[in-house]
């Protein structure tokens, strides 16, 4: 019996040391876990820090961008009142130039005619002139001008 006692007592001390080294190497595990969890604590602080800061990014962007559409809305309002603006005064000028351009037509028309009426008249006086000169021209030539002026 002394002999399975000590072999019993061998096994059990063996037993005691696989546990004592499966508890140290157990130990040296969440040791090593406990390090890993301590860095992912320090990442998450970090990751949360750095979605703090692209949130305000973010938010900055997203107000950037409100405005920039704002502005947009406006300068495209703004361009089309221009353009009805400016639409309204090529129509007032081009209703302006036709009026002008009627007016000066028909001055042009009344004066063209008292143009020709002149010229009419300027020809009639020119035709009656050398009518005129024709007939005292012939009258001359049949007259006897040495007579005419003895007589006197």
């Amino acid at each position: 019996m002394t002999e399975r006692t000590t072999q019993s007592n061998v096994a059990k001390k063996t037993d005691i040391v696989t546990l004592q080294l499966g508890l140290e190497n157990v130990k040296d595990l969440i040791d090593r876990l406990d390090h890993t969890i301590d860095r992912l604590d320090h990442t998450i602080e970090k990751l949360v820090s750095v979605n703090e800061v692209v949130t305000k990014l973010l938010a900055v962007h997203e107000h950037r961008l409100e405005l920039q559409e704002t502005l947009l809305t406006r300068l495209t309002e703004l361009v089309e009142k221009r353009r009805y603006e400016t639409t309204d005064a090529i129509d007032k000028i081009r209703t302006i130039i036709d009026e002008k351009d009627e007016k000066l037509a028909k001055n042009f028309a009344e004066y063209n005619e008292t143009i020709n009426e002149r010229v009419i008249k300027l020809e009639k006086f020119t035709y009656i002139l050398v009518g005129g000169s024709a007939i005292v021209s012939w009258l001359i030539s049949k007259l006897n001008i040495a007579a005419l002026l003895s007589i006197n």
